[in-house]
């Protein structure tokens, strides 16, 4: 079905601000996203970018390409949200979880997740409410108005992928983790 590639590129948190931060941009980008306002770790409300991570002087740039055999992408075919479920959102997942421990062990770290918050199945912010795990939410990339695409190309040496037929060859999952 598929198989994964993992690649690590350690940058100065300067560096990744004074390359890939284009927030005019990409917050801009955000606003034609379905999960646009409706979770905690999507914008409006996203806190400020250098203020939020700010403090830290590197960041390890974490891409996981999930790389799908002929047949899966034949098969995906007008089901690649469920196929990106079984196997793309499950390397998100497996990705934040690894994260997370990673924080737990080295306290003056943070985690960018690898786009939206997936913790709860139904976000709180749908009805109104606050976040039920703020320990655990993490923002993306994007939410943030970093240049993923950009990132993925020139830090991770793997350009991103679109499909509009069924799934690319590979989709790829972008984190981070943040260190002082």
């Amino acid at each position: 079905m598929y198989q994964t590639e993992t690649v690590v590129k350690k940058i100065s948190v300067h560096q990744l601000f004074e390359n890939y931060w284009k927030p005019d941009i990409w917050c801009e980008a955000c606003k034609t996203c379905p999960y646009y306002g409706t979770l905690w770790s999507c914008p409006p409300g996203v806190p400020n970018a250098k203020e939020y991570l700010g403090e830290f002087s590197s960041v390890c740039l974490i891409g996981v390409k999930v790389i799908y055999d002929e047949e899966t992408r034949k098969k995906s075919i007008g089901s690649e949200d469920r196929y990106r479920d079984l196997t793309y959102n499950k390397v998100r997942r497996t990705i934040l979880e690894t994260l997370l421990f990673m924080e737990e062990i080295e306290k003056n770290s943070l985690t960018v997740a690898a786009g939206r918050c997936e913790i709860c199945k139904n976000c709180a912010r749908k009805d109104g409410r606050p976040c039920i795990y703020p320990e655990k939410k993490r923002y993306s990339f994007s939410a943030f108005g970093f240049d993923i695409t950009e990132i993925a190309s020139k830090e991770l040496k793997s350009p991103l992928l679109w499909s509009g037929n069924g799934l690319p060859e590979y989709d790829m999952a972008i984190a981070a983790y943040f260190v002082k």
